[in-house]
């Protein structure tokens, strides 16, 4: 079985994920730091490897974060953007695609890059602490009523296990809006790409039945539809901007 790391080895792993280096700490054989983490399913091996069995025991990587690490005021400050980053990205090797569906694993894919996931909650966006609200695991803003048995009001955290489950939820429900938002003979009748276009701008918030771009998309000006949808404040700060390109883009295709 491979040993657990000590509190004092934790935390060089993270300081070096953040700093990007290889953790100064001797690896057993079932341990590695080059590139990314190595997954071996426990049903093909005697043990578990660093994090163990994730995808079953859900909240259980907790046993292996020290408890200062989960309030906001310790040491490594784990609500900050960096920090946050290296701890989760060893973490986001163990989120699956579920979709057996050809388009739905694209949204899945797609959506990820752009989201990314996030072991501790935070502020997408400069100005959202005023908001009070933060996103947890994958893009999802704020809590979820119906996820409080999973642990989303007990701790300040989203496991892999799940952010899986709600992203996959969210996903369904942007689909539908999107069918809602265009009318669903209006979204049956885009392309692949303008789907993936229009499935990423709801999830962001970026498309509304009264937004202009919205008009355009459901008249078939889809080049206009582009242009309307690149003007836009976030776009100008430049938030998001290369999905906002990329967004433009599909449209037209």
């Amino acid at each position: 079985m491979a040993r657990q790391l000590t509190r004092k080895e934790l935390e060089e792993l993270i300081r070096a994920q953040a700093a990007g280096e290889i953790p100064n700490i001797q690896p057993d054989s079932s341990m590695r730091f080059e590139g990314k983490p190595q997954y071996t399913p426990p049903e093909r091996v005697s043990g578990t490897n660093l994090f163990g069995d994730l995808k079953k025991v859900g909240s259980s990587i907790l046993d292996f974060v020290p408890e200062a690490l989960d309030k906001a005021d310790s040491l490594l400050d784990l609500t900050g953007k960096m920090a946050n980053k290296a701890v989760s990205a060893p973490l986001k090797t163990f989120i699956d695609n579920p979709y057996k569906d050809p388009f739905k694993r694209m949204v899945w894919e797609d959506l990820l890059e752009d989201e990314d996931y996030r072991f501790f909650p935070y502020f997408p966006t400069k100005g959202e602490e005023k908001k009070g609200i933060k996103t947890r695991g994958i893009g999802h803003f704020g809590d979820d009523p119906s996820d409080a048995q999973s642990g989303w009001f007990n701790r300040n955290t989203t496991t892999p296990n799940e952010a899986e489950a709600l992203f996959k939820k969210d996903i369904e429900d942007k689909i539908k809006t999107a069918r809602n938002t265009l009318t669903p003979s209006v979204y049956d009748g885009l392309s692949e790409q303008a789907k993936l276009a229009v499935i990423s701008m709801v999830f962001r918030g970026d498309l509304l039945k009264t937004h202009t771009t919205t008009k355009l998309i459901k008249q078939g000006r889809m080049k206009e539809a582009a242009i309307e949808f690149l003007d836009n404040d976030d776009y100008r700060k430049g938030i998001a901007r290369n999905r906002f390109e990329k967004n433009a883009r599909r449209l037209q295709m």
